[in-house]
């Protein structure tokens, strides 16, 4: 675990291919909050274009995963009432 110069765990920090500030980059758990995305984004790119790109990928995949059961609920829902219209036709 890398510690950041105020003493916070930052977590993995990757190989730094330019001069930015690899501390400026956020835990996992921060990254559903707005600004701290936003910052690790802007970080990530200056940091590395690759990083950035798995930033990305991780960020999306844990968002739509909050709504996968949720959509799937839906849909079963969905599917059930369509059932039931049926029936009473």
């Amino acid at each position: 675990m890398h510690q950041a110069t105020d003493g916070r765990d930052v977590g993995y920090v990757p190989v730094i291919h330019t001069e930015a500030d690899a501390d400026q980059i956020q835990t996992p758990k921060v990254w559903f909050d707005h600004e701290a995305t936003e910052r690790n984004c802007r970080t990530l790119c200056e940091v590395s274009p690759d990083m950035h790109e798995e930033f990305a990928l991780q960020y999306e995949r844990q968002t739509l995963s909050r709504y996968a059961d949720r959509l799937a609920d839906l849909v079963a829902n969905r599917k059930l009432a369509v059932l039931k219209a049926r029936a009473e036709v």
